[in-house]
């Protein structure tokens, strides 16, 4: 049996707050001594990049004082990327009924 990585149990805790924002102090309080407090900026980069799930940081000013899995709808760009659905090209119909691609024109890509 594979071994649980500590960004696993933080994305978790993350989905089971349906949408409702974690506070690093209920993230230490639920792992307790199962994750390291300066760790958790990390732990949260890895959720981004190994899991691929949009994470949320809730700021009071600069300070970041919780998280939250972000809500997707399909073909939101969001700061992370583009929905991989719909980058590059979207598929439209014609007034002939025909079925054509054409290139989807995202403003302010760079």
């Amino acid at each position: 049996m594979a071994k649980v990585k500590q960004f696993e149990k933080v994305l978790e805790l993350l989905q089971n707050a349906d949408g409702a924002v974690v506070t690093k102090g209920d993230l230490l309080g639920k792992l307790g001594t199962e994750i390291v407090e300066n760790r958790i900026p990390t732990y949260i980069w890895e959720i981004k990049t190994k899991a691929g799930i949009p994470v949320e940081a809730i700021k009071e000013g600069r300070k970041v004082t919780g998280f939250r899995v972000a809500r997707i709808d399909r073909g939101t760009r969001f700061r992370f990327g583009i929905d991989s659905a719909e980058v590059g090209f979207k598929t439209v119909e014609t007034s002939e009924g025909e079925v054509a691609s054409a290139e989807v024109d995202f403003e302010g890509m760079d």
